[in-house]
């Protein structure tokens, strides 16, 4: 009976199903309340809703299913993830203490069930996912941006637990950019990716202007990046594209496109559409690129973007 030890056993009478269970991922989750809260509420027959395992803030580690049985948190993924609730809510970070718990969890479960010791973003593969990955997991916010760019921490800490080397040290948090736009109007011509700029970034406490810069992230680092805009002169049915794409500095003190990431490509109704795309990513030692922002759209005319943001949470490699 797949158990993990050091996790206090607070069994289930209720919400979830006996066997089933072929675990291949490890999901991610807030809780948006706290650790009991969760353990009292998953204990309601009328919750119909469950979680494998439960951190505390501090540290502490609850197991409500056996991980051979089937916990219902992930809807379309209940039969072969291990599900990890986490105290706290949307918008927080995870403490270093559930850091650590999170991949105690996932190093157990790597060895216990074969799931992969890395960051996963697929839906057909193997390692430390997130709840709001895919809308068939349940159409959610959970857990956060800053958690789901914490996953690569918990990866490197599970990875340092099976190879018996020392923990990684408590203050490694991300660190924060945030980049904006006003009184900005970035034409967008059919047919060719288009960076877009960013005059404004915020310091922790405010606004402060700045000369326009399309680069928002700095390698070397591991990163996830949150991109927004707004468009105008969009044609129903018209296909506007967005993408993260990462730049390498050349000798002559100029930039060369070394590849784009997966594209967000929606189908628009016309007039003004909103778009927001996400992307976790990595920036090498050896290429001390940047990471920018491009759209493109395939209508007949030019539009226009008037807004933009950009977040990125880092972690210099």
């Amino acid at each position: 009976m797949p158990r993990m030890p050091g996790a206090e056993w607070r069994p289930l009478p209720v919400n979830h199903t006996k066997g089933g269970n072929r675990p291949r991922v490890q999901i991610t989750h807030i809780i948006v309340g706290t650790l009991m809260g969760a353990d009292s509420w998953f204990r309601n027959p009328d919750a119909r809703v469950s979680s494998h395992f439960g951190v505390g803030r501090d540290g502490r580690v609850l197991q409500w299913v056996d991980t051979a049985d089937t916990a219902w948190a992930n809807r379309s993924a209940n039969s072969y993830s291990v599900s990890v609730e986490n105290e706290g809510t949307t918008g927080d970070a995870l403490t270093a203490a559930q850091l650590q718990a999170n991949a105690r969890i996932l190093e157990w479960a790597g060895r216990t069930h074969s799931i992969a010791l890395r960051v996963n973003d697929s839906v057909s593969g193997s390692g430390l996912s997130y709840h709001s990955m895919d809308p068939s997991w349940g159409v959610t916010a959970c857990p956060g941006s800053r958690i789901i760019a914490q996953r690569a921490e918990i990866v490197r800490r599970a990875q340092a637990l099976r190879g018996g080397s020392p923990t990684p040290p408590e203050d490694d948090m991300p660190r924060r950019t945030l980049y904006g736009t006003t009184d900005y109007e970035r034409r967008v011509p059919p047919g060719q990716w288009t960076s877009l700029n960013f005059n404004r970034r915020h310091d922790g406490s405010r606004w402060t202007e700045k000369e326009a810069e399309p680069s928002f992230v700095f390698g070397p680092c591991y990163y996830s990046a949150s991109v927004a805009v707004r468009v105008k002169g969009l044609q129903r049915g018209q296909e506007f594209q967005i993408r993260v794409a990462h730049f390498r500095q050349l000798a002559d003190g100029g930039y060369e496109n070394v590849g784009g990431m997966p594209i967000h490509s929606p189908v628009h109704d016309g007039g003004s559409g909103h778009f927001v795309y996400t992307w976790n990513g990595f920036i090498s030692a050896s290429r001390k690129g940047r990471v920018r922002a491009q759209v493109m759209h395939h209508g007949k005319d030019p539009v226009t973007v008037d807004y933009a943001r950009a977040e990125s949470l880092y972690w210099p490699a």
